[in-house]
């Protein structure tokens, strides 16, 4: 049996965006990913470092330097 190590990069990343954009502040707790969280260090560490770039991706396209995962 393998160990359960999931990557919750992507999921970070999608509600650190979504935060972002819709002018909210970083929050780390009320979407996480709280059953993988339990099971998992890796996935308590991917999710933050994804919230973290989201965030700042968010933040960026909100101020038009950011367009579809490039730099303006």
């Amino acid at each position: 049996m393998g160990i359960y190590n999931p990557n919750c990069y992507g999921e970070g990343y999608d509600n650190g965006f979504k935060q972002a954009e819709n002018g909210k502040s970083k929050d780390y707790v009320t979407d996480s990913p709280k059953l993988k969280s339990l099971l998992s260090e890796n996935a308590v560490n991917t999710y933050i470092k994804g919230i973290d770039d989201g965030y700042k991706d968010g933040k960026r396209k909100s101020h038009g330097l950011y367009e579809d995962g490039k730099d303006k």
